[in-house]
């Protein structure tokens, strides 16, 4: 697990779908700089292509943090597993005309709030992987 700089908490985030169940969850949890958890989401979401639900995960995960105290005196770093929203979300690639107006939205709020999204490794998320899980029920 890498921590984050001196300034920066770091956001891991996940989508998971439960297909047989029709059934979606969305995890995330917050590490300080020493990479200890301060915090952590587990929510259910309906059944959605995996790039939605892995978008949907870091959209709750950036209003989590925004309502929280640490917003204040802290900058953010997001990171996903999911390549392609990550791609989308930094304008590396363009989202389908169907995702676009959420993917715009996503990014221009990470621009005003100086959040870095970044991709990792799923055998990095695994933490966040285990919350969205949990969200499926």
């Amino acid at each position: 697990m890498e921590t984050s700089p001196l300034g920066f908490l770091k956001l891991n985030v996940d989508g998971a779908l439960d297909l047989q169940r029709h059934k979606g969850g969305i995890g995330g949890l917050i590490r300080d700089t020493k990479g200890a958890v301060l915090s952590s989401f587990s929510e259910p979401y309906g059944e959605e292509p995996p790039t939605v639900v892995e978008l949907m995960a870091i959209k709750h995960g950036i209003h989590f943090f925004l309502a929280s105290t640490w917003s204040d005196k802290h900058r953010l770093i997001i990171e996903s597993d999911c390549k392609t929203d990550v791609e989308w979300i930094n304008g590396l690639t363009v989202a389908p005309p169907t995702l676009l107006h959420l993917v715009k939205d996503l990014s221009q709020i990470i621009k005003d709030k100086g959040i870095i999204v970044q991709f990792t490794y799923r055998g990095c998320n695994s933490e966040a992987d285990r919350l969205a899980r949990l969200g499926i029920g």
